[in-house]
């Protein structure tokens, strides 16, 4: 028994959505540790006072924002022709799949990017320097 085309893209379009809003790396916002980059920042100006060390770990962190921020807008782009495809009655499956995969390759290379910065920051820092950059944010 086959399950109709219908109702096979209305949950195609349901499990896109979760997806799309729920799921995939930093897009949207940029957000480490559970804190704003800006946050982040602050954290590692005040912590860390060796200048030479404060000003590595700011660099990188600045050169994964740029790089993040770049990327935002690559999935933004990606996520908007994927949209359009699903507004369209006559996109066909094989159309999505595609369009799809670049948005998990770009989460990809987000998420791996995110790594990179943390195993960059955390060979840089102490213990304690760490435990308080990675804290959540307060309140």
């Amino acid at each position: 028994m086959s399950i109709p085309e219908s109702r096979e893209r209305g949950q195609a379009l349901i499990l896109l959505a979760m997806w799309l809003f729920f799921g995939g790396g930093a897009a949207s916002a940029l957000v480490v540790y559970d804190q704003p980059i800006s946050s982040m920042k602050k954290t590692v100006k005040r912590v860390i006072t060796d200048e030479r060390r404060k000003d590595a770990v700011l660099s990188a962190i600045s050169q994964w924002e740029w790089t993040q921020e770049r990327a935002n807008k690559k999935v933004s782009d990606a996520r908007d022709k994927l949209l359009e495809a699903l507004r369209r009655k006559d996109t066909p499956r094989s159309a999505l799949d595609p369009l799809l995969a670049q948005l998990d390759q770009a989460f990809l290379v987000m998420d791996w990017d995110f790594l990179n910065l943390r195993f960059r920051v955390k060979d840089q820092v102490t213990n304690v320097e760490w435990a308080e950059i990675a804290a959540p944010s307060r309140p």
